[in-house]
């Protein structure tokens, strides 16, 4: 059961490195690299969960939602050509993971969740908001985020960070997606509402 006392923030996950099927592990993942970017601008202002890339992810998840989060915010990596660095993803789809593209040929006929949160929040430059999911963790973790957000009628959003970005673009998109989340739950972190009311 979640501590009542503790004041309710916003969780945000990332992934841990991984590599190519049989291949080596690549040092960094966009995605842990932004959270650890975010956790230093603001300690204390979210909870962090990096999740591994295997079936563990969703019991790691599963635990979390036990902490009953106002809101989650995942983020994961994904390649691709463009000029973009961040990508809002709306939908998951209830698809096995697969490793290779050859897995996504189902998305199509699957089951699909979407999230009017991350249909809604307006696009800094550099963002995009395209369907780049596909059909590996990172799909499996947003449909277990979605699942459990819709469950509880809270915001959800996935961001596909691209490999080749600009990693501090990145995390100035997250901190923007993780304030329109906190403005959306109620939620405003002391120091900001501090700030606020000196203003007023």
């Amino acid at each position: 059961m979640p501590d009542r006392g503790t004041p309710a923030r916003i969780l945000v996950t990332a992934f841990e490195p991984f590599g190519p099927p049989g291949g080596p592990v690549r040092p960094e993942n966009a995605s842990e690299t932004v959270l650890r970017a975010l956790l230093a601008r603001d300690p204390g202002r979210f909870d962090a969960l990096l999740l591994p890339v295997d079936p563990r992810c969703e019991v790691a998840l599963a635990r979390a939602f036990d902490g009953d989060p106002p809101g989650v915010l995942a983020l994961g990596e994904a390649g691709g050509p463009g000029e973009w660095d961040t990508n809002v993803e709306e939908v998951a789809r209830d698809l096995p993971v697969s490793r290779t593209a050859a897995g996504a040929g189902d998305a199509a006929s699957a089951v699909f969740r979407s999230s009017l949160f991350a249909a809604g929040v307006p696009l800094l430059p550099g963002m995009e908001r395209r369907e780049r999911i596909g059909s590996f963790w990172c799909n499996r973790a947003y449909w277990r985020v979605l699942e459990w957000c819709q469950l509880f009628h809270r915001p959800a959003a996935f961001l596909h960070l691209r490999v080749e970005g600009d990693r501090g673009r990145q995390a100035d998109h997250a901190a923007h997606v993780l304030s329109a989340m906190e403005r959306a739950t109620g939620l405003l972190p002391p120091a900001r509402e501090r700030r606020s009311r000196q203003k007023a």
